[in-house]
């Protein structure tokens, strides 16, 4: 894993796409191109704070990305002042289904330990509020979220065919919830 600091100069991300056609995935392939657009100033106004890409190390093929942003969950609740937000976290369709060398873990899961990993040590302390909307047919996104202590705000958003905001509460260790496969995998990845 390692951060880009300037989106628009990552060729990978020129290719990339989820390979799917539901709504879901369509939008975050068009996350993905939006972020070739935006200059360092966009980068700024959207609070992007890391831009992370996971990379195959034999072809530096993308496998997958995640995108943190500093943002509020809440514009009428100041407890949510200064979240995190899981903006992107993706694989790229050539990597969908396949897993860590360690055999068990999952991309998805090293993706979603690696950015909590980057949010604990790039955050003031304690660990933030970390938050990411999911579609409701995205089942996939939503049981890795709920088996990392996110859990899911049904009444911010009451119609059901709508994103679903999830939440990870504040002061949660970021290895929380993770096997020590995964936690060893981040912290490889990231030179810990």
């Amino acid at each position: 894993m390692r951060a880009i600091p300037d989106p628009t100069t990552y060729e990978q991300l020129a290719d990339f796409s989820c390979g799917g056609s539901s709504d879901h995935e369509q939008h975050v392939d068009s996350a993905v191109e939006e972020l070739l657009q935006l200059s360092s100033e966009d980068l700024a106004d959207y609070k992007i704070r890391k831009v992370r890409v996971a990379e195959d190390s034999e072809t530096d093929s993308l496998i997958g990305i995640s995108v943190i942003q500093e943002k509020r969950l809440s514009e009428s609740d100041d407890t949510f002042e200064h979240a995190a937000y899981l903006a992107v976290l993706a694989i790229d369709k050539s990597y969908r289904g396949w897993r860590m060398p360690d055999g068990a873990t999952r991309i998805g899961t090293f993706l979603l330990g690696d950015a909590l990993a980057e949010i604990d040590c790039t955050w003031e302390q304690p660990m933030p509020y970390v938050w990411a909307v999911v579609h409701p047919e995205n089942d996939h996104c939503r049981r890795l979220l709920n088996k990392q202590n996110f859990w899911p705000l049904h009444d911010i958003n009451k119609d059901p065919s709508e994103y679903i905001v999830y939440l990870r509460d504040e002061s949660v260790d970021w290895s929380h919830g993770f096997g020590p496969h995964v936690i060893r995998s981040v912290l490889d990845a990231r030179g810990e």
